[in-house]
């Protein structure tokens, strides 16, 4: 009776590791570097960390603002959120 017992235990652990869904975690990395916006998400613009003097004032007032993410990434960076 005991050995019954013991193997429908593990059986039922077994079972129930099979029957949990994935727990799915936000990508921290990503969180940080994008915005959450109403209707889109949003990204920085690249090239503005280094060599700023070789770039025209104009270029480097147009990188401050933000870009949306493009529609065919925007299934990736969902599912990293």
């Amino acid at each position: 009776m005991a050995l019954i017992g013991i193997i429908l235990q593990k059986f039922l652990f077994v079972l129930s590791i099979l029957i949990m869904k994935k727990k799915y975690k936000t990508n921290k990395s990503t969180l940080k570097r994008i915005k959450l916006k109403k209707n889109c998400i949003q990204r920085k613009q690249s090239n503005k960390s280094h060599l700023l003097l070789n770039k025209q004032t104009k270029t480097l007032r147009a990188l401050k603002i933000n870009s949306q993410i493009s529609k065919a990434d925007l299934s990736l960076i969902k599912s990293l959120i």
